[in-house]
């Protein structure tokens, strides 16, 4: 399993549908480049990096999906998954 897959396993795991997941990883992308000088490499296998690297990532792209949900689907059932507690 890649990088990317791992997070799109944990976007549907929240509800929503791959190929939105898909579209909210592509976003994710771009906001993850600009954070840190540390690269993740998308394509490697997801044993590459230690689990930190997933908790640190995981509320941005969290947040991403939350973006991405009030323009495309606000009303979707499962949006209060991304919500900030």
């Amino acid at each position: 399993m890649t990088v990317e897959k791992k997070f799109i396993i944990k976007l549907t795991a929240y509800g929503m549908f791959e190929s939105h997941a898909l579209e909210v990883m592509a976003a994710a992308k771009k906001d993850i480049k600009l954070l840190v000088d540390y690269s993740v490499t998308w394509d490697d296998s997801s044993s590459a990096y230690p689990e930190v690297i997933y908790n640190v990532l995981w509320p941005v792209i969290k947040s991403t999906a939350r973006r991405w949900l009030e323009e495309n689907l606000p009303l979707a059932w499962y949006r209060p998954m991304f919500e900030e507690i």
